[in-house]
């Protein structure tokens, strides 16, 4: 019999021997289970320094594709090889010392780009079970002409816009010309230039016939509703009063006047000269028929009735041409150009800008580009809307607020109505409503317009970038281009000439026609 002390001893001895046992079955477990560990935690950064490789590669082959594009002598695998080892080195600790080969063969035949990069991964808790590091390989493609691009320029050329903010307009507008369209002609870019004012011109060439009569394009376009020129004399006489005999006048007087004028709303010191002459007899009226006046239409269009002039549709109801009595003033906005692939007529069209002392109502430059940009009448150089492989681009400039609104005349024809055709500026359409631009506005009219606008246009997946041009901070019109930005496009505060610059080209940059194709 087997006695309680010895029982008590093998129990003992027992127990020791299970620990030992689970000592060696423990130290045996624990280098595979750490290298399972260990080997998600090393997986995973493998996995994410290869994502973060292929971002580095793509951003790389994009940016030599881009130089490439605008300069073909660029050593564009020079630009891959920088740019993805300044990225590294700019990078987390986690790349310090990271080797990477790179090959960039040459350019294919049909203008793709492409690149590949390896490089291995360094192991923490595999290299335990002797496995060291991972291997990466990766690579990215680029190609020019993805697809194509519709821009409508639709830029400020209103009379604040004089001297050395037009001459950094046009050159700001001309390179992003040359970003978007560096060949001379590309089939997969049109461009269109809108000058805004008060109105926009579609049809004055600035050019004379040999009677010195305006040239005119794009009257009969559909879509319009240009009246032809026609001649009208008011109704009763034209009265006035005069002094007799002027050597009979006593000495005439002349006084210096001293005012505040406004150029499109800009407040500025002007004077001139007032001459006064009194008669010292009685003074004597005079009558006579109002002449013939003779209206014309030279070029500008106003705007459609109620929120027609929002849309780009119902064209049944037509562009009310400006028909006026009087010297071709529409030549001082320089005209539109429809969507174009030739570089030399865009950069022709950017050349003839000019700011002559004119007003400002956004939404005719606005509504303008859209219909630029359109397939419908009275331009329908433009794709459908919804053709995927066609992206199409406001860009919006201006230095300044609303002045003008839309005002509405009607009964021309009556004598008591009569003088307002006199006021050539505004216009008449076939309906005999007149809907002009000549009322002064403090924006409460013609802000909400071009917010509706913005809005409607956008709605047909239009891209728009606006540019606030040296106005000021937190204003009713900089709040009005923040909001009327969208679908990619921004706006761009440009508080003087080289920020102007700087923001056409980096739109520019963003428009270039570039697409990975791998």
């Amino acid at each position: 019999m087997i006695s309680i002390e010895k029982s008590r001893a093998f129990w003992r001895h027992f127990k020791r021997a299970q620990r030992g046992t689970t000592a060696v079955i423990f130290a045996m477990m624990i280098i595979p289970v750490i290298a399972i560990t260990g080997g998600v935690v090393d997986y995973g950064r493998a996995v994410k320094t290869k994502a973060q490789l292929q971002e580095t590669l793509d951003a790389a082959v994009l940016a030599a594709m881009l130089q490439y594009s605008l300069d073909k002598t660029t050593d564009f695998k020079k630009v891959v090889t920088n740019y993805v080892e300044e990225n590294l080195t700019k990078a987390s600790k986690a790349y310090h010392g990271l080797a990477v080969d790179i090959d960039v063969p040459d350019i294919s035949e049909n203008g793709e780009m492409k690149a590949s990069l390896s490089s291995k991964v360094a192991t923490f808790f595999l290299g335990l079970v002797g496995f060291n590091e991972f291997e990466v390989s990766i690579s990215s493609a680029a190609m020019v002409g993805g697809s194509s691009l519709e821009l409508a320029l639709v830029l400020d050329n209103t009379g604040s816009m004089k001297g050395h903010k037009l001459t950094s307009l046009i050159a700001a507008a001309h390179d992003l010309v040359d970003t978007v369209m560096p060949e001379t002609d590309q089939d997969n870019v049109k461009i269109s230039l809108v000058p805004f004012a008060d109105y926009v011109n579609i049809g004055n060439t600035g050019e004379k016939d040999g009677s010195g009569n305006p040239i005119l394009e794009n009257r009969n376009e559909p879509g319009l509703d240009i009246p032809a020129d026609y001649s009208f004399t008011p109704p009763g006489m034209n009265t006035w009063e005069y002094c007799p005999d002027p050597e009979i006048n006593e000495s005439c007087t002349t006084e210096t006047v001293h005012d505040t004028c406004y150029n499109d709303g800009v407040p500025y010191p002007c004077s001139w000269e007032e001459r006064t002459c009194n008669c010292n007899v009685p003074k004597v009226e005079g009558s006579a028929p109002y002449e013939e006046r003779h209206y014309k239409w030279q070029g500008c269009m106003a705007s459609r009735p109620g929120d027609l002039n929002v849309r780009d549709e119902d064209y049944d109801t037509g562009v009310p041409g400006v028909m006026y009595d009087g010297w071709d003033w529409c030549s001082q906005i320089a005209m539109a150009l429809p969507l174009t692939s030739s570089k030399s007529e865009i950069s022709s069209a950017i050349d003839s800008m000019k700011a002559d002392n004119r007003q400002t109502y956004i939404p005719a430059g606005l509504v303008w580009g859209w219909r630029m940009l359109s397939n419908e009448a009275p331009f329908s150089q433009g794709a459908p809307y919804g053709d995927d492989a066609v992206k199409k681009v406001i860009v919006l400039m201006t230095d300044g607020a609303n002045t003008r609104k839309v005002r509405k005349w009607t009964g021309l024809e009556s004598s008591s109505q009569w003088w307002l055709k006199k006021l050539g500026w505004r216009a008449q359409n076939n309906s005999g409503e007149v809907w002009g631009h000549g009322a002064w506005d403090d924006g409460s009219v013609s802000n909400p317009a071009t917010a509706q606008l913005c809005e409607n246009i956008k709605a047909k997946n239009i891209m728009i970038y606006t540019i606030g041009f040296e106005i000021a901070a937190d204003s009713d019109i900089e709040n009005l281009m923040k909001a009327c930005a969208g679908n990619g496009g921004r706006y761009f505060d440009a508080d003087n000439s080289t920020e102007l610059a700087d923001a056409f080209k980096e739109i520019g940059q963003s428009l270039l026609n570039l697409r990975l194709s791998q």
